[in-house]
């Protein structure tokens, strides 16, 4: 009774009391702890039943090594192993030896679990399933099938559970046309839409796959839909940046009747942060505060305080941050990443001294974002004693990512030594380092070093990217390089298999404007695949205003005010371009 109103202290009590020396209640007491993820407390009564002089029986060794597994205590299970073999147990319990199984699939000890599984007299559908889970959570996709093929030929059909761990494995492997297989035999054997697992999994499939309107189709299909399978679905839209069909999913399972979670309003505030939805933010932010769940729950909190960062509005975050029961890194990180996103890189410093003050050790997250907020600041000293800090914590030799952040950072405090020596620390280069040294030498006008990075990086044999050719079309436009620009540019598509975005042409044609090229430029607009982009035209009358003729600026300012609207800022510059030639008079009567 107590075990069942979850009152496992006062049963634990009662048998002690009672001094009741019956291995069944005991097991009782034991599953209880497992079903409320209290492992420990399960071994510890493991530990009781043998100083009582009781002895342990098969159900009890079932529920002891489902608890080792949980925790991965190896050594406690690999004894509990020794034991039951010692007994010979598993010879009449094919449920000990799934349990074994699976415990060692639990620890990804593969090797282990096959050869238990092999030993075993008797093989049941939950023996073929839990061996498949195995390699299925190892990404082998392929052992995983042929064990199915096994089990068929062993006459076992496969059942709901064992399709969830194939589609499991598929997903993890990106193997699309061996998932849509799946599907299909789970749709011939009637599997379909009837077991919630399976359902959850073939929807998050296809939107891992990316193919959200085939997981909206099979979601459609299912007869049962639990809340699990609903943010399954959600976060897929989110994912694939379908916020607003995310909201809508939100909405229809609460007109089903189903309530929401913890993970659906997870879910749901990322889709708010990403659109951004700020009504619909505030009025799940709302539901939540009915239900107590922001302060309780630190996913839901960080996930507000990222949803209001994005949003602009910092204080509403940093209230939310402050009301939190529970901080834990991840709560600090959003926070300090806040402050940075929005321009308050002082206030992350603030925050990330206050973090360290309450006993929270900074990670490489933390740092990303204060190397990132010392760029921003140029301060030189500041981002060298964030650079030692970051030692300190052994981060450096272990997260590529912060060696990134750190080249960034220096040049942008004007510290290229810094930057180069970082950058000669770093084992292997990648484009993004590269790119970021490149970027750093650019803002310091040394166009030379810029070109010999450049060079540098294709000996390495390491292929640029979109950013690496902006830089070097910004370096050249600061410098009046048409020919290399030029030169560049050709080779970015010829070479180097990189398509031109619009940051492209837009540079390319300030190189043009800036050299007073300006036909060459309006030919570089009309190239560009979307010739009806104010960014073009902006980057063509820009700074340029005294060198334009009337007549480019004219025809220029036509189409920026059909698509860029009527801005003060455009008839600025048509009186800057009038001006200029001499003929302030027209520009009054035309603007």
């Amino acid at each position: 009774m107590y075990v069942k109103c979850g009152l496992l202290a006062k049963a634990l009590q009662v048998l002690e009391e009672l001094s009741i020396e019956d291995v069944p209640s005991w097991n009782v007491l034991i599953m209880g702890y497992i079903q409320h993820d209290l492992n420990d407390e399960a071994l510890e009564c493991y530990e009781i039943i043998k100083r009582k002089g009781l002895s342990p029986n098969a159900v009890t060794f079932i529920n002891i090594l489902k608890a080792c597994g949980n925790l991965g205590a190896m050594k406690k299970g690999e004894e509990i192993h020794a034991e039951v073999s010692r007994r010979g147990l598993l010879e009449n319990h094919t449920e000990l030896g799934n349990a074994l199984v699976d415990m060692y699939v639990k620890w990804g000890a593969i090797t282990k679990a096959k050869k238990v599984f092999l030993k075993l007299p008797v093989r049941d559908i939950v023996s073929w399933t839990t061996l498949i889970n195995g390699y299925a959570d190892c990404g082998s996709l392929d052992v995983a099938s042929k064990c199915l093929e096994q089990m068929q030929n062993d006459g076992i059909s496969p059942d709901a559970a064992t399709f969830t761990c194939l589609i499991k494995a598929c997903t993890m492997v990106g193997a699309i046309e061996k998932g849509e297989q799946i599907f299909k035999e789970v749709q011939r054997l009637g599997l379909l839409g009837k077991h919630i697992r399976l359902n959850t999994a073939l929807v998050d499939m296809y939107c891992k796959f990316g193919a959200i309107s085939r997981a909206q189709e099979v979601f459609d299909e299912f007869l049962v839909r639990d809340v699990v399978c609903w943010t399954a679905l959600m976060s897929g839209y989110v994912e694939n940046g379908l916020g607003d069909e995310a909201l809508n999913c939100f909405k229809k399972m609460q007109e089903e009747g189903i309530p929401p979670d913890e993970t659906t309003f997870v879910c749901a505030l990322k889709a708010c942060s990403r659109i951004p939805a700020i009504r619909e933010g505030a009025e799940i932010h709302c539901l939540i505060h009915r239900q107590a769940l922001s302060v309780k729950n630190a996913d839901i909190g960080n996930a507000l305080v990222i949803m209001y960062s994005k949003f602009g509005a910092l204080r509403q975050a940093q209230e939310i941050f402050d009301d939190l029961f529970s901080r834990d890194v991840v709560s600090w990180n959003v926070l300090i990443a806040g402050y940075v996103e929005n321009g308050a890189e002082d206030e992350a410093l603030m925050r990330l001294e206050q973090m360290q003050n309450e006993g929270f050790v900074p990670d490489a997250t933390t740092f990303f974002y204060i190397f990132k907020a010392c760029g921003r600041l140029g301060i030189k000293e500041r981002a060298k004693r964030m650079h030692k800090a970051a030692d300190r914590h052994g981060l450096l030799e272990k997260q590529y990512d912060l060696s990134i952040a750190l080249v960034n950072m220096y040049s942008k405090c004007g510290a290229l030594e810094e930057a180069e020596e970082v950058f000669n620390h770093v084992p292997e280069h990648n484009d993004v380092l590269w790119t970021a040294l490149m970027s750093g030498y650019a803002q310091l006008g040394d166009i030379n070093s810029v070109f010999e990075s450049f060079s540098k990086m294709l000996a390495e044999m390491i292929e640029p990217n979109v950013v690496t050719f902006i830089v070097l079309f910004s370096a050249c436009s600061h410098s009046g390089l048409v020919e290399e620009g030029h030169k560049y540019f050709v080779s970015m598509t010829s070479c180097h298999s990189v398509v031109p975005v619009q940051e492209h042409y837009a540079c390319m044609i300030d190189l043009f404007s800036r050299t007073g090229q300006f036909e060459h430029a309006i030919c570089m607009i009309g190239n560009s695949p979307d010739s009806d982009c104010t960014l073009l035209w902006s980057a063509l009358l820009g700074p340029y205003q005294n060198w334009v003729s009337v007549e480019i600026g004219k025809w220029a300012f036509k189409h920026l005010e059909r698509f860029g609207g009527k801005h003060s800022a455009l008839y600025a510059c048509m009186r800057n371009i009038y001006a200029a030639s001499g003929i302030q008079g027209e520009c009054s009567s035309e603007f």
